[in-house]
């Protein structure tokens, strides 16, 4: 045997003993390898995933504390200090660490193609129509999908979520609201920002379509009137 397969064998025992209390697994892989020369040895580890774990219901069934410190052995770490200011503070107000908790690689689907990689890249939202208030022409491309607003729900940010449907989209006087603030204070609150039902476009739309097909509605008002109406109405009144 020489010293490569021996290193690696007594890595490997170390590690499933840590996995299995009771043995079993490295006594499978003593028997496996002892019928081994050095050559069918060098074979077997040269093929995707020669190794792996047998588990047994009720007899080996390893604690995510005997993973964890099984991996320690080959220097993987299941576990590190997060940091999540925006949902761990404390009674200050101040973000703070997590205690140590298990992370892994979470694989996820971009949300849309880069805009590197499309004819233009949108730098403006003046393109928009007036009546849904989504952006058209060459600044469609700044649209944000519903898969992005699947994500953002997902992850529980719900405060970017009302930002990202409101003065950022089509809310468009609390969108000069916020631009004003930005130039002249050089920052912005969500909560400073109006809150008018009205102000944004799409509401409005499906609001006059609810009302056109007899249906009615809280989006806006709780009467059958669309909201221009109603502001006509209160614009007579004052000038009367």
């Amino acid at each position: 045997m020489n010293a490569g397969r021996k290193k690696a064998e007594t890595m490997l025992y170390k590690v499933f003993d840590k996995f299995d209390k009771t043995g079993q697994n490295s006594a499978f892989w003593k028997a496996k390898f002892a019928k081994m020369n050095d050559k069918e040895f060098t074979k077997l580890m040269a093929r995707p995933w020669p190794i792996f774990f047998q588990h047994k219901l009720f007899e080996v069934e390893p604690t995510p504390t005997d993973i964890i410190e099984g991996l320690k052995e080959l220097g993987v770490s299941l576990t590190e200090v997060v940091n999540l200011p925006y949902l761990y503070r404390n009674q200050q107000g101040n973000p703070v660490q997590t205690q140590k908790c298990i992370v892994g690689p979470l694989p996820i689907k971009k949300m849309k193609q880069f805009l590197t990689k499309k004819t233009g890249w949108s730098t403006n939202i003046n393109s928009r129509d007036m009546r849904t208030g989504l952006l058209i022409s060459h600044d469609k491309n700044g649209n944000t999908s519903d898969r992005e607003f699947e994500a953002l729900q997902v992850a529980s940010l719900d405060v970017t979520t009302k930002e990202m449907l409101g003065p950022r989209a089509d809310e468009m006087n609390a969108k000069n609201v916020m631009y004003n603030s930005i130039t002249t204070l050089g920052r912005v609150s969500l909560k400073d920002l109006p809150k008018d039902p009205s102000d944004a476009l799409s509401r409005n739309m499906l609001d006059a379509y609810l009302i056109g097909s007899c249906f009615k509605s809280n989006l806006i008002s709780e009467d059958y009137h669309l909201h221009k109406t109603l502001q006509d109405r209160k614009r007579v009144t004052r000038e009367t």
